[in-house]
């Protein structure tokens, strides 16, 4: 019967052992059916069944490239809504869930803190699954699931940036470069993976504490067969190249393999490789959407209709002088001070036409060009708070982390630039998906950097050699003034704001191979302490709920 479904690509966790949970399937369904009368045998279709309904689960679960950074500063959990996940798999998100919270192999954190009617349970992959060596796995479901799966999502979109569809078609000037006779990797990768790990192994040798010491080695094990494989891969010419569907990004295996192995990939006719990126990306993709053209012209190709029609229909609707500030108070706002409260004076800035607003107009006059994160910190904050903090602190403005509350450079921009964050507001709280924001700067940087820059170089200088990296282009330090050049007047000309690239060379990681591996082992050694916070919380939490079922029992 699978030959009749659409099937579905998804994509999930490779370092979890899918034959020791599927292997609990069965009796987990036998036990479930005891209860009735006459239980009927679980068949291999039921089996299937659930394990298609993992694959499904996990791939939510799956973290993107920047999960890493957001788990390192806060609990990253993502709400599954109960009834969306029943129907497309037939009630079958509690077995799941029970499986994957099994005690003994325990896959997935649930959140503890669920509240009914108030908003979804929500789940996070545990640390042992999502961070450092996390390759991927593509796996395909071709079932009544993926038939389901697909009529929920062509109806009506959870999220509405999965509407986006971009695909790799027009993309060849990006994909042909993934080939064999232009892309290789230095030999030299060999020597410091060998070096790499005996360095770690030293580290190793220190330790005392047996439970300690088996949870960093496995951790240092995976991190070498990690690097084995991606290097393994690059060698085979598995490149793995594709332009996301939503965010319109070129991903391969040499963009989300380790920055340490990426510097050692060769490009032909290259000898000494430097980068060039973006700088101060997210602030300057930000101030270029902040434009009334933009959002609303559907000509042009750089318009809010040509790159995310879907959130066009939606914030074209939402951003005028009447309904704004409706929406914006039932997103409720929490870091706002009383001072620049949405019930006072902010609503008649909205009255006079969102975009001529002054502290949009100053927003888009900041220096991205040049040091902007310093220049924020020096004319809001007397340069007290360094430029570390305040490119920490944007990041927490654009996706709306839990510290925004207390985090006194949010409550700051707030007041400086009132109308901007209350438009990041209104994106993020649509359906309460955080992602909405940073998916839309993505697809435009995506255009901005690939579909003009990129384009603009290779009509300049057509048999270039060469990757980009999201934000950056790599290429031989022949080209880079040339190149740099090109990009800032193409993209000035599409935005009408100065954008700046930054050089930097490519240095071989051999020779801070000491330093490279004194900050992998600080990663793990703090990953470790989360490790044990996480599992203590989880004893204790466990511990609350047996007293509290024993107290009813006794009652």
């Amino acid at each position: 019967m699978a030959k009749y479904y659409q099937p579905v690509n998804f994509i999930v966790p490779d370092n979890i052992d899918y034959n020791r949970i599927f292997g609990k399937i069965e009796e987990h369904l036998t036990a479930r059916r005891i209860k009735k009368v006459k239980p009927k045998k679980v068949t291999p279709t039921q089996i299937k069944r659930v394990q298609e309904a993992i694959y499904l689960f996990l791939s939510y679960l799956y973290p993107d490239e920047n999960f890493e950074l957001k788990y390192g500063e806060r609990s990253f959990w993502k709400g599954i809504i109960s009834r969306e996940f029943s129907d497309i798999t037939d009630k079958l998100k509690t077995t799941v869930v029970d499986l994957l919270t099994d005690p003994k192999y325990p896959i997935i954190d649930e959140n503890k803190s669920y509240q009914p009617n108030k908003y979804s349970k929500s789940y996070r992959l545990r640390l042992d699954f999502c961070i450092g060596g996390c390759p991927p796995r593509a796996v395909t479901i071709q079932s009544c699931i993926s038939r389901n799966y697909l009529a929920k999502v062509t109806a009506q979109p959870l999220y509405f940036d999965h509407a986006t569809v971009v695909g790799n078609e027009g993309f060849d000037y990006l994909l042909n470069q993934y080939d064999t006779s232009i892309l290789t990797i230095d030999d030299e990768v060999d020597d410091f993976i060998k070096n790499y790990k005996e360095l770690l192994d030293s580290k190793l040798s220190n330790l005392n504490r047996t439970d300690k010491k088996e949870w960093l080695t496995k951790k240092s094990e995976d991190k070498i067969k990690n690097l084995l494989s991606i290097v393994s891969k690059i060698r085979g010419g598995e490149f793995n190249e594709f332009v996301h569907k939503n965010n319109g990004r070129l991903y391969s295996l040499p963009t989300y393999c380790d920055e340490i192995i990426r510097k050692f990939i060769k490009i032909k006719d290259s000898r000494n490789l430097v980068e060039i990126d973006i700088c101060n990306s997210h602030l300057y993709m930000l101030a270029s959407i902040l434009d009334k053209n933009f959002i609303y012209n559907k000509k042009d190709n750089f318009s809010l209709f040509k790159l995310k029609q879907n959130y066009f229909n939606i914030l074209s609707n939402n951003l005028n002088e009447s309904r704004f500030g409706r929406i914006i108070i039932s997103n409720q706002i929490k870091y706002k001070s009383k001072s620049i409260s949405l019930y006072n004076n902010s609503m008649l800035l909205y009255m006079l036409g969102i975009f001529d607003n002054n502290d949009i107009n100053e927003y888009r006059s900041l220096p991205f060009s040049e040091g902007v994160y310093e220049f924020v910190d020096q004319t809001l904050f007397d340069g007290e708070k360094g430029r570390g903090y305040v490119k920490n602190s944007v990041m927490m403005l654009l996706n709306l982390k839990n510290q925004r509350n207390r985090n006194s450079f949010i409550t700051t921009m707030s007041r400086r630039y009132p109308t901007v964050s209350d438009i990041i507001e209104m994106i993020n709280g649509y359906k309460g998906d955080l992602r909405n924001l940073s998916t839309l700067l993505q697809r435009v940087e995506s255009y901005l950097f690939l579909e003009v820059g990129i384009k603009n170089v290779l009509s300049e200088i057509p048999d270039l050699n060469f990757i980009t990296v999201h934000d950056s282009i790599i290429v031989d330090e022949s080209y880079a003034n040339e190149i740099k050049e090109i990009l800032c007047k193409s993209i000035k000309l599409v935005t009408g704001l100065p954008i700046g690239f930054k050089i930097k060379p490519i240095l071989n990681p051999m020779d801070t191979i000491e330093k490279i591996v004194d900050e992998s082992w600080l990663t793990m050694l703090k990953r470790y302490r989360k490790y044990r916070r996480d599992e203590n919380k989880n004893r204790k939490e466990c511990n609350r709920t047996k007293r509290s079922n024993t107290k009813k029992h006794t009652i």
